[in-house]
């Protein structure tokens, strides 16, 4: 999972402050304070600590820096529920959601999971997944919202809505065309600018436009000939620029063509690098070039619904109506 220094950072400032908590807090107001505490740990991180906070530990979390104060940075996989390691209520799949017809009850499922998250101090949530169904033997459909742009825009945006209201992230996936679980690496999803428009799109849209999607994740696969980490058309142009998204952009796991695992330090020549540019001024302009890399400039709301619930206070009897109506 890719996440660039000062999207992180700015995340990470907004959302903890100067001390790292058990579990997930409120985030703070975004503002001048915010910025200048983000410019503070920038100039304080060396290059060894840029390059670990775009990794990874415990397979899906982001590192923290003790030293300055930078907390773990935590995320759940799985649209259906929080999968944190533990057990968590598991809700409908996407399919069977957007069935119901009822973008209340989708914005009611995603509060109940972003509550949940925040019980077992997750932060973001890789998910809900979002890609329209175009192959029918496409082996992540199950997690999807349908063939409908217009139906799966309004679940979506009631899913995440839910979901963000908790002061949880929603981590919209997989951007774009993952038309295929086989071979997901290799495949070139080559679609025409009508159908990138009419079919494709309309869901992103709507998540970043009217749901104010705190993440985006960068699929696997290539789309017109480019992979998604690295798709400057649709990472940026599209995105960033005409949608004015001002959250981040994140690879899918390993998914991140550009930056590539370092070898061993060699005591006799010092730090390796990672041999995706030729200087450090280069390598921090590589990503943003591409579309990972925008500043995540809008903190989420406080949790509508009052303080945080401890994770004994999740237990499925509270969730049990919204499950059940979904499987109606």
């Amino acid at each position: 999972m890719f996440v660039p220094s000062r999207t992180l950072i700015a995340a990470l400032a907004a959302t903890f402050g100067p001390l790292a908590a058990a579990v997930a807090q409120a985030p703070a107001p975004d503002g001048p304070a915010v910025e200048r505490r983000v410019d503070s740990l920038l100039g304080q991180l060396t290059v060894e600590e840029k390059i670990r906070l775009l990794g990874g530990v415990n397979s899906f979390d982001v590192p923290g820096i003790p030293r300055l104060g930078i907390p773990q940075l935590g995320t759940s996989d799985s649209p259906f529920g929080v999968r944190a390691g533990d057990q968590s209520t598991l809700y409908v799949g996407g399919i069977a959601l957007a069935a119901t017809w009822d973008p209340a009850l989708a914005e009611r499922v995603g509060g109940e999971i972003g509550r949940d998250a925040r019980a077992r101090g997750r932060n973001y949530s890789l998910g809900p997944g979002v890609d329209i169904y175009r192959m029918p033997l496409n082996g992540r459909n199950f997690e999807y919202f349908g063939e409908d742009p217009l139906l799966g825009s309004r679940i979506a945006v009631g899913f995440i809505t839910g979901m963000q209201d908790q002061g949880v992230s929603a981590t919209i996936k997989h951007f774009l065309g993952n038309n295929s679980e086989y071979a997901r690496n290799t495949t070139d999803s080559r679609i025409d600018e009508r159908a990138l428009r009419e079919i494709y799109l309309p869901i992103w849209e709507a998540a970043v436009k009217e749901a104010h999607v705190g993440a985006v994740m960068d699929a696997y696969n290539l789309t017109n000939g480019a992979y998604m980490t690295a798709n400057h058309r649709l990472n940026v142009e599209i995105l960033k620029d005409e949608w004015g998204f001002d959250g981040f952009i994140e690879s899918d796991y390993t998914a991140d063509e550009e930056l590539r695992a370092c070898p061993p330090v060699n005591p006799a020549t010092g730090p390796c690098g990672h041999g995706v540019a030729a200087d450090a001024p280069s390598a921090a302009a590589l990503s943003p070039h591409a579309g990972p890399g925008a500043h995540m400039a809008r903190p989420l709301p406080a949790p509508t619904s009052g303080s945080c619930p401890t994770p004994t206070q999740t237990a499925p009897r509270r969730t049990r109506a919204a499950t059940r109506r979904g499987r109606t």
